[in-house]
């Protein structure tokens, strides 16, 4: 061989290594810009989950706010069971100041407990004796309490005594609690 022919040959091989480190570089490189994608896909995925998450949180947090607002009145709606043992001296001090008379009482043997959570009832019969407006008036105070009544039964009697202006009202329901 002769030395033109060694270095074609050299220079050749040299090229070629060349090329092929070249070809070697560039699939590494196009891998690599190809993983960097996928790595940047999937962290501009995780910010838009952490967004939407934050924003959801933020929402909540705002609705909590707004619900805690209405927390106290929820919870007078249905009383704690030792809370209700101070029902009969309220109704009674309500009744004087509308001007009628009450014998309410509870009934031990009808308390129940109620499927939904932990809320049970307690019966009651209550008789109330006064003047049809006065009873009346009585009867919406009660009913704007935050005592959860339910009403069963309520019978009407009038004139009651020999007096035309006197009512009588014979009410039995269930006083729920917690």
């Amino acid at each position: 061989m002769t030395e033109f022919k060694k270095n074609i040959l050299r220079v050749g091989g040299t090229v070629g290594v060349v090329i092929i480190l070249f070809a070697t570089f560039i699939l590494l490189f196009r891998a690599n810009i190809s993983h960097q994608t996928e790595v940047i896909k999937d962290l501009a995925g995780r910010r838009n989950l952490y967004s939407q998450s934050s924003q959801g949180l933020a929402e909540l947090m705002k609705d909590w706010s707004i619900a805690q607002q209405y927390k106290d009145r929820v919870q007078l709606l249905v009383p704690k069971k030792d809370d209700i043992v101070l029902l009969s001296k309220e109704l009674q001090a309500r009744a004087q100041k509308d001007k009628v008379s009450i014998v309410f009482s509870f009934n031990a043997e009808s308390e129940t407990k109620v499927s939904q959570g932990d809320i049970s009832s307690i019966g009651f019969t209550a008789t109330v004796e006064g003047a049809v407006s006065d009873i009346l008036s009585f009867l919406n105070e009660i009913e704007e309490s935050y005592y959860a009544l339910q009403i069963q039964t309520f019978d009407l009697n009038t004139g009651v005594a020999n007096n035309a202006s006197l009512s009588r009202f014979f009410i039995t329901g269930k006083i729920f609690f917690h």
